[in-house]
């Protein structure tokens, strides 16, 4: 996916944390930071969390910004939030509204 192309995928306006709050947080999760970034008019949720001894990131997009692109051209799109992304450290989760990339997982001993 080349420039223009991830150009033309620009939501109108920029994405309130509104548009996100239906994002479902499992009762045993702490969501330990949270914020909106944004890379070339695609808004996403960064959250920080931690369950079950497990430290992790996830960014959240709305299923609607991302809904044309291909899982490569979705994880491209992901590198360019995340430095140094992964993809064979992270998972890829898709409900009816969200797509989640979750990935810089770290364990407690």
């Amino acid at each position: 996916m080349d420039f223009e192309e991830l150009n033309s995928l620009k939501t109108n306006e920029m994405r309130g944390i509104e548009d996100f709050k239906d994002v479902n947080v499992e009762p045993d999760t702490k969501i330990l930071y949270t914020e909106l970034v944004e890379r070339n008019g695609i808004t996403a949720k960064f959250e920080l969390w931690y369950w079950d001894h497990i430290n992790g990131s996830s960014l959240i997009f709305l299923n609607e910004d991302i809904e044309k692109l291909t899982e490569d051209e979705l994880y491209e799109l992901y590198s360019q939030f995340i430095t140094g992304f992964n993809k064979k450290d992270s998972t890829l989760k898709k409900s009816s509204q969200y797509c989640f990339v979750n990935y810089g997982f770290s364990y407690d001993k």
